[in-house]
């Protein structure tokens, strides 16, 4: 029987709203309703098939429209006990919505056994995601409500219990640690200890979780590089851990994530879902990641042109002048898809990249040029149409050719004066561009 917490369910519900990719992003169709606040879970005309498998309703909860995630939800509480272990495993979800709906899942569930991967869940880099799980543990141990941490953007306050003194240096902890010990390691910033709780597979993942929120407190070189080895080295959950707590490292850790982005790039097919969570990561830490990832487009023998284009298409991501400043300088790169990506990157930052493109308008290389105005057009703005008006004098034909076709996307009346000049252009190709494009815009 579905314990009964309707109003929680549905605020919970209600507040992840607005967290993680929607279901529109995903491509699906959302539900054009849900169901009243104050209206008990499971009590609607849709609810999870009792025959589902724990792990089909956890994939569920997992990559499921809103209305199929929470009557997965309500099965799961359904099934009590026999859920936990499941349940437990999707806390470490890339999706913020999904761990703290597993989180509530818990604590209506119950269980002691989910106490500690809560625990470790309260430091999650979002707020409705600490909230879900601070709210579980209460409903879990509601003599010993636990309390969101004020640092809790990437570090866990881990002292030892009351009373009890951290072992020495050379008292090792059991060979299994649990989050008590860890916090005894973290108390003496002992990092070679820490790595091995975060490597040990037998420890319990709130422990491990622990350990790499204690690493990330930590800070140091040992405990950035320690936290890099835990984002190629280990399992999933913890890997995904390490990255985030790397992102909040700012400047410190840029180059670490960066040397780690760049490691699982260069066979991006063997951990794509870890590659996209520093990836996130990368974003999410901004202007620090953008010299170490402008570091990886320059041309090296050693680097493959994977890395290279992934380094664009991530500055494409973290936009502004200075990741557009990056951009701009492979622009002429003999590697072609590697210019492709540039230009698309370039496109995404938009407006402050104008600048950069206008100086690379007048590069020597003509390929340069050529892509310039290429990207230019595509942006637009007031001051793209001059630029291109003066690309159909260019002696070079593809940049007289791209500022045809970027005048063809600005359009307006001084475009249209100038491409009437370019139909007699010396060269046919410009000529027939030019055509097309009066067609389009008289």
């Amino acid at each position: 029987m579905v314990t009964e917490r309707p109003a929680r369910f549905w605020v919970v519900v209600l507040v992840l709203g607005g967290l993680g990719t929607s279901s529109c992003d995903r491509g699906e169709d959302r539900p054009a309703t849900r169901p009243a606040a104050g209206t008990a879970p499971g009590t609607g005309p849709a609810t999870a098939p009792a025959g589902d498998t724990l792990e089909e309703l956890v994939e569920q909860l997992r990559f499921g429209t809103d209305a199929l995630r929470d009557e997965a939800a309500v099965a799961l509480i359904a099934r009590g006990e026999e859920a936990v272990g499941p349940v437990t495993r999707a806390l470490a979800d890339v999706d913020p919505e999904v761990r703290a709906t597993a989180a509530f899942v818990l604590g209506e569930i119950g269980s002691p056994r989910a106490i500690g991967p809560l625990r470790a869940l309260l430091v999650d880099g979002e707020e409705p995601v600490r909230l879900a799980a601070a709210e579980a543990l209460s409903a879990i141990a509601p003599e010993a409500p636990p309390s969101v941490p004020e640092d809790a953007g990437g570090t866990l306050r881990l002292t030892p219990p009351a009373g009890e003194e951290a072992p020495g240096p050379g008292e090792p902890p059991d060979a299994a640690p649990d989050v008590d010990d860890v916090a005894r390691l973290a108390e003496r910033r002992d990092v070679a200890r820490l790595e091995a709780v975060v490597r040990n597979s037998e420890c319990s993942d709130a422990a491990r979780l622990a350990a790499v929120a204690a690493l990330a407190k930590v800070a140091d070189e040992a405990a950035l590089r320690a936290l890099g080895r835990a984002v190629t080295e280990t399992d999933p959950p913890v890997q995904v851990a390490a990255a985030r707590a790397l992102a909040g490292g700012g400047g410190p850790a840029a180059d670490r994530l960066v040397a780690v982005a760049a490691d699982l790039a260069a066979d991006a097919g063997r951990t794509p879902r870890v590659l996209a969570e520093v990836t996130a990561a990368l974003v999410s830490m901004g202007r620090p990641a953008v010299k170490p990832l402008s570091g990886l487009l320059a041309a090296d023998a050693r680097r493959s042109g994977k890395v290279r284009r992934y380094a664009a298409w991530t500055l494409g991501r973290i936009g502004g002048t200075e990741a557009a400043e990056a951009l701009a300088v492979v622009l002429g790169d003999d590697d072609g898809l590697l210019r492709v990506v540039v230009v698309d990157a370039l496109v995404r930052v938009g407006a402050p990249a104008v600048d950069s493109l206008i100086e690379a308008a007048k590069d020597a290389g003509a390929r340069t040029r050529a892509h310039a105005l290429e990207a230019l057009g595509r942006i637009g703005g007031e001051r793209a149409p001059g630029v291109l008006i003066g690309a159909l004098s260019d002696r070079d034909r593809s940049v007289r050719y791209a500022g045809v076709r970027g005048l063809e996307r600005v359009g307006g009346r001084r475009a249209i004066k100038a491409l009437e000049g370019a139909l007699t252009d010396e060269d046919e190709l410009v000529r027939t561009a030019a055509a097309d494009a009066l067609k389009k815009l008289r």
